[in-house]
């Protein structure tokens, strides 16, 4: 069970409109929580700061778990990521960063880069320590009862 506690935290739009400030509140480990609110007043940017996909510009965070988020619109029409890539998208900040790493990595080696071997190595290692093949088992998981189709056949088309 985790907590989150967040205490004062401010955030303002790229050129400098404020969306909210001395954001206050906390999540005791083992409850459930509901955030309501008008459209715009920032929800959906507290998720994401709560989730490490945005930085507030003050306050502080205390999480005794993991966050991630979710959007709303994932894999809408116009989204031309691939099945991995939406996945990856989904994943904690630290093991998305190590996923798209390794990814980077594979892509070299694919195109005949030999120094980039040794940075994929570290890059798998780095994965395996943020449980990215926990993770991996869990998308096998999910795609043979959503698709009915195992991981490494979809990973790489279009979702």
């Amino acid at each position: 069970m985790g907590h989150i506690a967040v205490s004062r935290l401010a955030f303002a739009h790229p050129g400098g409109e404020l969306l909210f400030s001395d954001v206050s509140f906390r999540v005791a480990s083992g409850t459930h929580s509901g955030l309501v609110g008008a459209n715009g007043v920032g929800k959906t940017t507290l998720l994401k700061i709560l989730s490490g996909a945005l930085v507030s510009d003050d306050g502080d965070i205390s999480l005794g778990g993991i966050v991630s988020y979710m959007a709303q619109d994932v894999g809408a029409a116009e989204d031309q990521r691939t099945v991995r890539e939406l996945l990856l998208s989904l994943a904690p900040g630290a093991v998305r960063a190590a996923g798209l790493h390794m990814a980077a990595c594979e892509t070299r080696v694919a195109e005949g880069d030999v120094a980039a071997g040794m940075k994929l190595g570290s890059a798998i290692a780095d994965w395996s320590a943020l449980g990215g093949f926990e993770l991996e088992g869990q998308w096998e998981e999910a795609c043979r009862r959503i698709v009915r189709a195992p991981f490494d056949e979809i990973a790489d088309r279009p979702h």
